[in-house]
């Protein structure tokens, strides 16, 4: 589609492209297109006639090729030990870290003490992941006991009257966080702050503020803290980023707006007033485990052999409400991206199959079908949840010691990583067909819907990888399963 030209150096401060009539212009900002003189905005989809042939770009995914990394993962301890070093190999750029609390650096009120071991310990981790030059997702969370507004929950809500000490205390973690030596430019404010508290423990890692009695699942609170943290945070560096999230997304309200109003959250912080008090939206997307290659969200409608992983349900769904708000220029990340297996608690007769062979191939076949859904809907970040997992979806055993899926992590970042998204063909109903272009030459990653082995054409020259990595044998046709295919046209 494109020749190599499309793709200058991108080791020079300035770039200057110009593709079917589009000035494409990179700096350290950024990227900016021009079509006939006009400045395009970042959620534009161009289209670009070369040769005859019409093609359409969406432009975050074009600033992608050129800028940061979708691929993300979340750490439990940003060194060595805790898997640093190994995925900044695998290609990771984004790290969640959750987090800083703080009612670690503020139990009493007004009186805040950075010089605790937590808090000593996050820091060294912060230099690590800037000297790794990896950009940190910094969750933050837990109410202290001064100012809950109901005594007995961590993860509960600010009673309103500290709600300005809050802001205080998030102005002064972005004044210190925010430069050398920590260079911490994205700050989530919660984790999964539209959780029920009825259904968590008090010292939770994540909620609890929804309130399924208040209009939009008790978004209207979250807008209020939204409203007084983002001036305060912005006062300490304009240039940071504040995060809503990352939010569960139960079920699809469209489908059932009773039983899922906590899905609304997004919408009622918008219909709050809250549009511009944040920069960026996150949410999670876990799907089930099946069978080999098999797994389904139902909550969403959505399974391997219909929509494919549910990131794109659900990103989507969120896509609308932001651009139905005018907020179409909010970055969006799947922050917690994951195929589970098994039920919430230990149960010994789960082992042997979520620690079976099959199930650590569909994890890995799921995490290249979710990266390449993630690239296709244009999220800015896609982190997978986490190194060593909950309910099995780790990369890694505890030992730091691979399973496949960090194979698949490594060699998705390798071609996706470094491909621009062309458009899913959906001409063979028995076939999902993500296609890419890399370098100049079309890729496409491809994989069956069902469970038949479907012959597909592969012209002579033509490279063909596995989900691993490994080189597939290839006599003018490929035989595709569940393992996707990555195919390198000549």
């Amino acid at each position: 589609m494109f020749n190599k030209n499309f793709y200058p150096a991108i080791s020079v401060l300035i770039l200057v492209g110009l593709v079917g009539g589009i000035l494409i212009s990179s700096t350290s900002d950024g990227l900016t297109v021009f079509a006939q003189g006009q400045r395009l905005s970042s959620q534009s989809q161009v289209d670009v006639l070369e040769n005859g042939n019409e093609y359409q770009i969406y432009m975050p995914l074009l600033e992608k090729a050129w800028g940061k990394s979708i691929f993300g993962i979340e750490l439990h301890r940003m060194n060595s030990g805790g898997g640093l070093n190994l995925m900044k190999d695998a290609g990771a750029f984004w790290i969640r870290r959750n987090g800083l609390l703080w009612s670690d650096v503020e139990p009493v009120q007004g009186v805040r003490n950075w010089d605790v071991s937590p808090v000593r310990s996050l820091e060294t981790e912060l230099i690590n992941a800037n000297q790794a030059g990896m950009e940190v997702i910094l969750i933050i969370r837990s109410t202290p006991e001064w100012a809950r507004e109901d005594p007995e929950l961590a993860c509960g809500r600010i009673k309103s009257e500290a709600l300005q000490d809050f802001a205080d205390f998030v102005k002064e973690a972005v004044a210190r966080y925010s430069v050398p030596p920590y260079n911490v430019h994205y700050w989530q404010i919660w984790n999964e702050p539209d959780a029920d508290p009825e259904h968590v423990w008090s010292e939770a890692p994540f909620g609890c503020w929804g309130n399924p009695e208040e209009d939009f699942f008790g978004a209207g609170y979250y807008t209020d803290i939204l409203k007084v943290v983002y001036p305060a945070a912005k006062q300490a560096n304009p240039s940071i980023k504040i995060v809503v999230g990352g939010l569960l997304l139960n079920c699809d309200p469209v489908e059932d707006p009773v039983n899922c109003a906590m899905s609304t959250y997004l919408e009622g912080i918008l219909v709050n007033g809250g549009k511009n008090y944040f920069d960026a939206v996150s949410f999670h997307a876990y799907d089930a485990y099946v069978g080999l290659g098999e797994y389904a969200n139902p909550n969403w409608n959505s399974s391997w052999d219909t929509t494919g992983p549910v990131v794109t349900a659900k990103g989507n769904y969120l896509r609308e409400i932001l651009n139905q708000y005018g907020a179409d220029d909010k970055m969006l990340f799947n922050s917690e991206v994951a195929i589970i297996c098994g039920s919430f608690y230990y149960d010994p007769e789960e082992e042997e199959i979520c620690t079976s062979d099959e199930f650590e191939l569909t994890k890995a076949y799921y995490l290249t079908k979710s990266y390449a859904a993630a690239i296709a809907i244009g999220l800015d970040a896609n982190i997978w949840y986490s190194i060593t997992g909950w309910r099995y979806s780790g990369l890694v055993k505890s030992n730091l010691e691979p399973l496949p899926a960090f194979y698949a992590y490594q060699f998705a970042r390798s071609k996706l990583g470094k491909a621009l998204f062309i458009e899913i063909d959906d001409t063979e109903p028995t076939l999902f067909v993500y296609k890419f272009n890399l370098a100049g030459q079309e890729m496409q990653l491809v994989w069956s819907k069902d469970e038949d082995p479907h012959d597909v054409p592969v012209p002579a020259g033509s490279e063909v990888w596995d989900a691993l990595g490994n080189i597939v044998p290839s006599n003018g046709s490929v035989i595709v399963e569940e393992n996707p295919y990555y195919i390198l046209y000549p």
